[in-house]
């Protein structure tokens, strides 16, 4: 299935009680990893999964400043990164569960000259050790090539 296919399957499914020239018009790319992640994610609830996007970046605080009686601003904190625990590190930008018996995929996507870190590749080997899936992806066209292979019959 094409990026265009997925969007004309997606309206038709979603819109087919309107007349076809009041219908939106979706447009999927995947020249960006934020484009590809759309993509990827509407591909699979379209096709009937639970697919989200997986943060696994933290944040960051800014710096906080008060105004004295004199009218100064005083720095009151500094600026810190708050890493986010409670997440698994390495994590796949998508995860996926895909029915009947609730099968998780997780799908990093990676663009340009964009590469797999440490933490990644730990989290592929523990997720594969215990029946997962780890979908490594740079296009549309190879995300559908590796899915389909998951994909029940």
């Amino acid at each position: 299935m094409t990026l265009k296919e997925l969007a004309i399957a997606i309206v038709e499914k979603k819109y087919s009680n309107i007349p076809l020239h009041a219908r939106p018009v979706h447009k999927y790319r995947d020249k960006t990893a934020n484009d590809l992640t759309k993509a990827i994610i509407a591909y699979c609830e379209f096709k009937g999964y639970k697919a989200w996007r997986q943060a696994t970046e933290g944040r960051y605080l800014k710096e906080k400043y008060e105004t004295n009686v004199i009218g100064h601003r005083i720095l009151v904190s500094k600026g810190r990164y708050i890493p986010r625990s409670n997440q698994a590190k390495g994590a796949g930008d998508i995860t996926v569960l895909m029915p009947p018996h609730g099968r998780m995929i997780s799908v990093e996507v990676k663009i340009g000259s964009d590469r797999q870190r440490p933490d990644q590749k730990k989290f592929q080997t523990e997720l594969e050790g215990i029946g997962g899936v780890y979908i490594l992806t740079k296009s549309w066209d190879d995300f559908i090539l590796q899915f389909q292979k998951h994909e029940p019959s």
